[in-house]
């Protein structure tokens, strides 16, 4: 599969990239990049026979399904998170948290960009004002987010929306799996891999010279403790970014298209800031 990383500089898109780099290990043993179709073939023939050789094939293939879910949701739920924040500020900024004035003047815009029908034009081809809830409701600041936020779960009574990763569309315990596989990297280093296969490698690491000396013992277990104290805390920043992505799918869920909720689209901007600025120091 191999796991894509987030081109931004924001803190969020470090701690995700800090996240799947932590899931190389896994994403490498369960990538089919080196096989052949007549290797895949073989292998599932084989499988056919031998029931333990069939829930390897189904534990690599699913794995495998779930790190691509896993790349494109975050790089998702990254997106979705700075265009939630472009359109609070632009809401608060050009439009002094005014509902009806934010989609009066959206409306325009959309039409002036992308066109619209017979009755949205004046005689002289200029744009036609309108402000009834027909015309503008499609619009609105809670419109425009809903692109962004929720949609892609299933509860009942709601139809489930296969739409990708939004705020909120998923909760942390939807990522427990790859959260333990973080929080236990060392767990999954290449170096007691390849002891289980019987093949014993020295680790090395550079020295203040530059140069490459053996690792003792000592040294091997302290940077493993060094790694899983770093995973730690790259899980539950992870947890917490998910966590604060379902209080926006709340918030908003809970809030009407025709009101100008300026207190609760302040609280909702709160969030999604501290989404994208979530930091720590070893990122950096």
């Amino acid at each position: 599969m191999r796991l894509k990383s987030i081109k931004s500089d924001t803190p969020l898109a470090k701690l995700f990239n800090a996240f799947m780099n932590s899931l190389s290990i896994i994403d490498i043993t369960h990538d089919p990049i080196y096989y052949s179709m007549k290797v895949h073939n073989a292998s599932i023939d084989r499988e056919k026979v031998d029931t333990e050789s069939i829930y390897d094939a189904y534990t690599r293939f699913e794995r495998h399904y779930q790190l691509a879910i896993l790349s494109n949701g975050l790089r998702q739920f990254h997106s979705a998170t700075l265009e939630v924040e472009k359109h609070l500020i632009k809401y608060f900024d050009e439009y002094t948290a005014d509902w009806k004035a934010y989609a009066t003047q959206e409306r325009m815009l959309s039409i002036e960009e992308f066109g619209g029908d017979d009755k949205d034009y004046n005689e002289d081809g200029s744009i036609r004002y309108k402000e009834d809830w027909e015309s503008i409701k499609s619009y609105t600041l809670h419109s425009n987010l809903s692109s962004y936020i929720g949609g892609n779960y299933h509860e009942e009574g709601k139809n489930c929306e296969v739409r990708g990763e939004g705020l909120g569309t998923s909760r942390a315990q939807d990522y427990a799996d790859f959260l333990l596989m973080v929080r236990n990297e060392s767990d999954f280093s290449p170096f007691k891999f390849l002891a289980k296969q019987g093949i014993d490698l020295q680790p090395y690491r550079q020295n203040e010279s530059g140069d490459m000396e053996p690792m003792t013992l000592a040294d091997t277990v302290e940077a493993e403790m060094n790694t899983d104290i770093r995973n730690e805390s790259i899980a539950d920043l992870f947890s917490e970014a998910i966590e604060t992505g379902f209080q926006v799918r709340e918030l908003f869920e809970s809030l009407s298209l025709d009101q100008d909720h300026k207190e609760e689209y302040s609280q909702m901007l709160q969030f999604v800031q501290q989404i994208k600025t979530v930091t720590f120091g070893f990122l950096h």
